[in-house]
């Protein structure tokens, strides 16, 4: 059995802030706020703002069909191939908050019954420890 799927995302600050890359560990770093909404003891050395807005888009696709697998109880197919779309835009608040708010579009294709569709509005309000 082999499943496959792919994932791709982007996004852009428009006031200007930018993630860290870290090569050693292969991961994006924290943001710092250049102009916090909120701000604490440790960004009184920045001016007071909006805080920092960002742009985001993803596609991913998962293919979870496979004629190997074996069918289910009634003798039916297993599996759904499933493609979404997402925008999203981020609003950080200070350097450890940020309001999200994404649009998905997802279009999953189900082996026995077919195609559908699904419209998925999101927010989230987020903490970083």
């Amino acid at each position: 059995v082999f499943f496959r799927g792919c994932h791709v995302d982007g996004g852009y600050f428009l006031t200007g802030e930018h993630r860290q890359y870290d090569g050693v560990n292969g991961t994006f770093g924290a943001i710092r706020v250049l102009r916090p909404l909120l701000r604490g003891p440790g960004n009184y050395d920045r001016p007071h703002g909006w805080g920092a807005w960002e742009v985001a888009a993803r596609f991913t696709y998962l293919d979870f069909f496979d004629p190997d697998t074996p069918p289910g109880p009634g003798g039916q197919l297993i599996g759904i191939q499933l493609p979404e779309s997402t925008i999203g835009v981020n609003w950080y608040w200070c350097d450890r908050m940020r309001l999200m708010a994404n649009y998905s579009y997802a279009v999953p294709n189900e082996m026995n019954t077919g195609t559908s569709a699904a419209n998925i509005f999101g927010t989230r309000l987020e903490v970083f420890w």
